[in-house]
């Protein structure tokens, strides 16, 4: 009787475990139709949506497909290996032609644009201390003047990292090439834009560089830079104004309100939320005169 209870008790725990298995079976072939059922919906998805794009789109993916295998087959066109071919151009670009370094400085602007590594690496590397050097030594020729500018940009996507901020604002002498650059080329938006704009995160990321533009003669030199702006904006609202422009001539007229009530608006304004403007990738439209005051609140904060 005993072994006739056992042999009971296995014949119902193997019924038990048939049982699971079966319907556990039945689970793995629905989680598998339902997976076929998905793959057929995204195919048919992705052909619906080609036949769809122009052939202006096919052919720019049929190019992004033809840069991955050729990145994949030579690893020299990839960006963090362009990047350090570009930082030892820098680092021995003592006697180089300046077509050299444009180009070094090209590849640069594109790898710290979007990359953050590449950024990382630019910092690592102390290569602001070089790009600084670069730009003390241009002068208002136009190549120097569109070296200038690239040179400015990739400091500037560096410097829109607050944790590499204050490894940029370490180099030599940034403040006196930055205020120089300002007084220079006050004339040309896309440089002095630039220039204010790293400058103020300069100011914004290390103290040290903020107590030097706080100093008698730096300030001296930006109030100067903002009264020659100044006038030069009221002239322009004149002229436009009597050229009745229409928007153009409403909308310089609120800039020039704004450059003759710069103080009292600061007060109004926080200048940490108006420190997020420069956060954006338009930098080159807007004023020089609202750059240029932003940073005198900087300094003043």
């Amino acid at each position: 009787i005993r072994c006739a209870f056992k042999k009971l008790a296995h014949i119902k725990a193997a019924r038990k475990v048939q049982r699971w298995f079966r319907s556990f079976r039945v689970l793995i072939r629905a989680r598998k139709l339902v997976r076929g059922f998905r793959r057929l919906v995204a195919v048919r998805r992705a052909k619906i949506i080609k036949s769809r794009n122009s052939v202006k789109v096919t052919a720019l993916v049929e190019k992004i497909k033809q840069s991955a295998l050729r990145a994949k087959t030579d690893p020299g066109m990839k960006l963090g290996k362009q990047t350090q071919q570009a930082l030892r151009v820098l680092e021995n670009s003592n006697g180089k032609m300046i077509s050299h370094v444009l180009r070094a400085c090209q590849i640069l602007e594109l790898s710290t644009q979007f990359s953050r590594l590449c950024c990382e690496a630019f910092a690592e590397a102390s290569a602001s201390n070089i790009l600084f050097e670069l730009l003390r030594s241009c002068n208002r020729s136009t190549p120097h003047q569109e070296l200038l500018r690239i040179s400015l940009v990739v400091l500037l996507h560096v410097g829109r990292h607050e944790h590499l901020a204050p490894i940029v604002a370490t180099a030599n002498d940034t403040a006196d090439i930055l205020v120089d650059l300002m007084q220079m080329f006050r004339d040309k938006k896309s440089i002095f834009v630039l220039a204010a704009e790293l400058l103020s995160r300069l100011v914004y990321a290390s103290p040290d560089v903020k107590d030097i533009c706080n100093s008698p003669l730096y300030k001296k030199r930006l109030e100067g830079i903002l009264h020659i702006i100044e006038r030069k904006n009221r002239v322009e609202v004149r002229v436009k104004t009597a050229t009745g422009s229409g928007s153009t001539a409403n909308s310089a007229a609120a800039v020039g309100v704004t450059a003759v009530t710069g103080t009292s608006s600061a007060n109004s304004n926080n200048t940490s939320d108006e420190f997020d403007m420069y956060k954006g990738r338009l930098y080159q439209r807007i004023e020089p005169i609202l750059c240029i005051q932003h940073m005198l609140k900087l300094l003043h904060k």
